[in-house]
């Protein structure tokens, strides 16, 4: 077997590099400079399950980050509460990887329990919502909060690549 030509190695190894210099773009939501709410009901369930009804302003700046700028949390059925008393009050959100997931840095009280971490979410680009899938949070004393339901935002929110 022949060995490669010093300026076939040469030019291997530069694309090598060239393809490590250059990692893929992160996702980003959409549009750009705007103000977005999510808003549907969720079910939390730490030893009861509790229907919420829940709000969250979204500020998606001019890179297409997004920041948690309010929300609230009103009961559905029971009893929610806003914001927790956890590490962290604010939800922040981070799309990917792909166009379908986001994960979310999340905290709340329910029925005297502290939930808090971050979970995966489906996101339905053309939709517009954000899907939790009985995801788990860790919560105090080794509990698990569980989390059901969808929010949908406005205007529609969409993750590009």
């Amino acid at each position: 077997m022949p060995f490669p030509t010093r300026p076939a190695a040469i030019a291997t190894a530069m694309l090598g590099l060239a393809l490590t210099a250059f990692p893929a773009a992160a996702e980003e939501f959409r549009p750009l400079n705007t103000s977005v709410t999510l808003t549907g009901s969720l079910a939390i369930t730490t030893d009861i399950t509790n229907a919420c009804d829940v709000t969250i302003n979204l500020s998606i700046d001019g890179s297409g980050n997004a920041t948690m700028t309010g929300g609230s949390f009103a009961p559905g059925f029971a009893f929610c509460t806003w914001p927790a008393s956890g590490p962290t009050s604010t939800w922040t959100l981070t799309p990917g990887p792909g166009t379908s997931s986001v994960d979310m840095d999340i905290a709340f009280d329910m029925w005297g329990w502290s939930c808090a971490g971050t979970v995966d979410a489906d996101y339905d680009n053309t939709a517009g919502t954000l899907t939790f899938d009985n995801v788990g949070v860790p919560g105090d004393l080794g509990i698990t909060c569980r989390i059901d339901g969808t929010l949908t935002s406005s205007p529609k929110m969409t993750i590009i690549p």
